[in-house]
């Protein structure tokens, strides 16, 4: 079960149906998903089925989703995945709608998921892959305490390019 989690702003909590059209206008929103290998959607239905296909994988526990929720809307979204027992990692992955972008809240966002991270799930290294072209992540990542490790190309499964990622990780103090 996804813990509802409370920051200075913000709420973290699981992601709901009733999210479908604050989620539309995060998924359709370019600026928004110009760093990840994600399709834009172009409609609801769209949405609605990734929304579907992501509550069903948190009910199955694949991974950790919440809704970044100001005030009643969803903002944006984080997921705490690829959970590795073996060696005690994970990854962050976050998507912040544009109007929202440079007010703080996804470094608020990822400070309460790292203490979480580390002292509720005891996961002692969490990883955030970012694409070098998206300084903002890039700048806050090392202001929380994440280590650049090296960077990778990919090739993207949904989108046609190769992504530039510089990986960063936060261990456990």
């Amino acid at each position: 079960m996804i813990p509802t989690l409370k920051t200075d702003r913000l709420t973290l909590r699981p992601i709901k149906i009733s999210d479908l059209d604050d989620l539309f206008l995060l998924r359709s929103d370019e600026c928004a998903s110009n760093f990840v290998d994600a399709i834009i959607d172009a409609n609801k239905e769209q949405t609605l089925l990734r929304l579907l296909s992501a509550l069903k994988d948190v009910e199955e526990g694949k991974y950790w989703k919440w809704a970044i929720d100001l005030d009643g809307l969803l903002i944006g979204t984080i997921a705490l995945w690829n959970h590795n027992i073996v060696d005690d990692s994970a990854e962050f992955g976050y998507r912040l709608r544009s109007p929202y972008r440079g007010k703080g809240y996804m470094s608020e966002s990822l400070k309460r998921l790292l203490e979480y991270g580390h002292c509720d799930l005891s996961i002692k290294n969490i990883y955030v892959y970012t694409e070098m072209s998206n300084l903002k992540s890039n700048n806050i990542l090392p202001k929380l305490g994440f280590i650049y490790q090296k960077t990778v190309d990919e090739e993207g499964q949904n989108i046609k390019q190769i992504f530039h990622y510089n990986v960063y990780l936060h261990q456990e103090k």
